[in-house]
């Protein structure tokens, strides 16, 4: 199962649509797996999570995204709450082509698979749709 989806507890949009982000599995690590193109970025309430987004997000059930959540933000003694309002982030991996200072090209990454959780890093500037 693919991952294509993250939903986030952030206080404010922290990625654009458009934008290249590293996708590493530890925050302080300078280690990642992929490039993820940001496809698209919205906000909705955990308790509005389809089936759909809960495969997307890399899980087969509910619960299973449930305790993956909770286990990702223990620090900051996160608790399910259906009305919480979350960010998501819709993507899909690629490899980055390039330097960033030229225009540059990202080509779906066919593959690599990923479920689980991860962090997201901003790597380059805002791609142009041309």
């Amino acid at each position: 199962m693919e991952k294509t989806e993250t939903r986030r507890l952030w206080k404010r949009k922290r990625v654009n649509v458009g934008s290249i982000q590293k996708a590493k599995t530890k925050m302080i690590s300078k280690d990642f797996f992929s490039y993820l193109y940001v496809l698209e970025v919205h906000q909705e309430r955990l308790g509005d999570i389809s089936d759909e987004s809960i495969r997307a997000e890399g899980y087969e059930s509910l619960e299973a995204y449930k305790e993956a959540l909770q286990r990702a933000n223990k620090r900051k003694k996160f608790v399910w709450d259906d009305n919480l309002v979350v960010w998501v982030v819709k993507f899909v991996l690629c490899d980055y082509l390039g330097p960033k200072e030229s225009p540059f090209t990202i080509v779906p990454k066919m593959d690599v698979e990923y479920s689980g959780t991860f962090e997201i890093k901003e790597y380059g500037s805002q791609v142009n749709d041309t």
